[in-house]
């Protein structure tokens, strides 16, 4: 029968877990601390499994009673930190965000906040730290991994015993891990989130319920010290870019299961070295309140990140985190406690009632936060005007292989021949409105294949284990300059106008530096045409903070002082790498245009931010549409071959369309 004596140890090992997420999260030495989820995992499997096979061994299982369980130890202090976060997301988020906070939320009332978050956000991207409910995808795993575990268990059990089970499970662990090693490369958001390639590791501690205790004191001190090493090391070796999961979660999860399989000595319930050194009575007391220390955490670092003060101070830091302390006692003391020991809600049907009424009634208010759009109403005027900024991005289609020529964005009028091609990475969809009402004034057709973090360089991708599009953007790229260059054979003597646009310092990391603009080099040489004009933009400028949300937030919370600066450093940085970058194609052959944004973008020699109450960019590097309809007298310029005429107020700053 499976031994369910208190492991103090196990108490410690979630301490250290919980530790590790913590230190990771409030950026303080721990690169590799998200681990402690998969920690989290393997502790969880083991326990929930024991669990089912006592009762079973007993005769006594019960599904109902196993999900009344669950319900007391998951969901009241999950509702408390769920309602505490809207509260303050009302308070600090703006309206965009308002609404993204609402659909995690939703997600997570249907069990499916990690399928949410895998098709909308990046772990790993700065982005997601303003996501307060971004950590709920490890309980939606959990949950689940509960709706389908205890059915299989049961149904093997009764079948043919333990030892199907046991079989059970490890081909489980060996599908899944296959999985997850497969589609890491590929597909990394999706194989961190979801539970097809994480439920390996739930399994590897399931999978522990079922084998032997190790006898021997050697094995028990060897594996325990084995498994304290692959435990710790990952939380100073890992990283934001360490291919994970995949093989590189092997090492906790294996060290997890070797500390529980090695904790205990069978049959006699004494604790190993290592075992008592994780029942120190701080780690244990850690470990016991870990679970609403994992919840509290991240929404209250997720609300500073958001306000724009992160890196204000490393004290500012050390205090919410510390904060997070006494909420989870609190919790841990006067909600979790409460409801697993049955001083609230003693009998099951009230459970289950006032579950489904909790679970009823946030699903309604995220209902009425969707369709409001965050509650904008909420905001005053000129903070509305600035947040609806962070939303004024007309074209966010990215395109894929296959896309090209039938599914790319076509405009201007139809009775045209295509004459006018756009082709770039964002910073291509942040620039379409103004390429499709320059066409639209100049009587042209236009095409425009577009794609995120795809600069129009042949022979290269991403190398960010972060981007989608991975090795695709081979393929792709090959299609659209085979598009482009179908487009001049086609057009015969008739000029052909090709916008290349991309962020282009943003590819030039150090060990891409190189490789990157001998692709561009070469993708300009390999386009060369008579009757095609190429036309490369310069980057816009950079802002150290995202323009349109610190407009919004300046206005709402004034004495924040977020007024948008603009990046002086990067700017002269990015002047460098451009002007390198340039300076190698043209000397390989390659003839272009240069248009300039940034004379357009000034008013009497400043950068501006903000005209006419309307954001000019959505983040920090992206024009919003408003912006980008200032660049129409640069873009129809280009496509007439003349000089731009500046507005009035604008900088009479030169170069604006540079010479071949």
């Amino acid at each position: 029968m499976t031994n369910l004596v208190y492991r103090s140890d196990i108490d410690g090992l979630r301490a250290i877990a919980v530790l590790g997420v913590l230190l990771f999260h409030a950026g303080f030495g721990c690169p590799g601390g998200y681990t402690g989820v998969d920690i989290f995992f393997v502790i969880s499997g083991f326990l929930i499994t024991s669990h089912i096979l006592r009762d079973l061994d007993k005769g006594s299982f019960s599904l109902v009673l196993f999900w009344e369980k669950r319900m007391r130890r998951i969901f009241p202090a999950l509702f408390v930190v769920v309602l505490a976060v809207f509260a303050g997301s009302l308070v600090i988020h703006l309206p965009k965000d308002a609404r993204d906070v609402a659909g995690v939320g939703l997600s997570l009332m249907l069990m499916a906040s990690n399928v949410r978050l895998w098709l909308t956000t990046n772990y790993f991207a700065s982005t997601a730290e303003a996501k307060p409910l971004l950590h709920t995808w490890s309980l939606s795993v959990e949950e689940q991994f509960y709706l389908f575990m205890p059915v299989v268990v049961l149904l093997l059990f009764r079948f043919r015993g333990r030892r199907l089970v046991a079989a059970a499970m490890v081909a489980g662990i060996v599908l899944s891990l296959a999985a997850s090693v497969i589609a890491v490369r590929t597909e990394r958001v999706a194989t961190f989130f979801l539970l097809p390639t994480r439920a390996w590791e739930l399994l590897a501690g399931a999978v522990l319920a079922v084998v032997p205790r190790p006898k021997e004191s050697f094995w028990r001190t060897g594996g325990a010290w084995l498994g304290l090493v692959l435990v710790l090391l990952p939380l100073g070796l890992y990283g934001p870019k360490t291919l994970f999961p995949g093989l590189a979660a092997v090492p906790p999860v294996l060290g997890s299961s070797l500390l529980i399989w090695s904790g205990v000595s069978s049959g006699a319930g004494r604790l190993s070295g290592v075992g008592r050194m994780l029942s120190w009575k701080p780690l244990v007391g850690i470990g016991l309140i870990s679970y609403s220390l994992y919840l509290w955490h991240w929404p209250l670092l997720s609300f500073i990140h958001y306000l724009e003060i992160w890196d204000e101070s490393v004290m500012l830091r050390a205090a919410v985190l510390g904060l997070s302390f006494p909420l989870a006692y609190l919790s841990y003391r006067f909600v979790e406690t409460p409801f697993r020991r049955k001083a609230v809600f003693r009998s099951r049907r009230s459970v289950f009632v006032g579950g489904a009424t909790a679970v009823a009634a946030i699903t309604v208010f995220c209902g009425f936060a969707l369709r409001s759009g965050g509650f904008p109403r909420r905001l005053d005027p000129s903070a509305r005007g600035y947040a609806a900024g962070m939303s004024d991005f007309k074209y966010t289609r990215s395109n894929e292989p296959g896309d090209v020529p039938g599914k790319l964005l076509k405009f201007g009028p139809e009775t045209e021949d295509l004459s006018v091609l756009l082709w770039g990475d964002s910073h291509a969809m942040a620039l379409a409105p103004a390429v499709v009402d320059a066409c639209g004034e100049l009587n042209l057709r236009g095409a425009a294949a577009m794609c995120a973090s795809t600069p129009p360089v042949l022979g290269w991708m991403n190398p960010s284990p972060d981007y989608r599009m991975g090795s695709k953007a081979l393929e792709y790229n090959r299609e659209v300059a085979d598009f482009v260059k179908e487009t001049v054979e086609r057009r015969g003597e008739r000029k052909t106008h090709l916008l290349l646009v991309g962020y282009w310092s943003n590819y030039a990391t150090p060990e891409a530096r190189e490789s990157f603009m001998r692709g561009f080099a070469d993708t300009l040489v390999d386009l060369q045409r008579d009757h095609l004009e190429i036309h490369i933009m310069r980057q816009v400028p950079v802002w150290k903070k995202p323009v349109a949300k610190c407009l919004a937030l300046n206005e709402r919370f004034p004495f924040l002082g977020l007024s948008p600066q603009v990046d002086e450093d990067r700017i002269a940085r990015t002047n460098d790498f451009e002007t390198e970058l340039f300076r190698r194609a043209r000397e390989r052959g390659a003839r272009f245009d240069l248009l300039d944004p940034k004379p357009f973008l000034k008013r009497n020699g400043e950068f501006l931010s903000v005209d006419q109450g309307h954001a000019l960019y959505l983040d920090t590097h992206h024009l919003a549409n408003y912006g980008a309809l200032r660049l129409d007298p640069m873009i129809e310029s280009a496509l007439r071959d003349q000089l731009a005429i500046l507005p009035a107020g604008m900088s009479p700053d030169s170069g604006l369309v540079g010479s071949r």
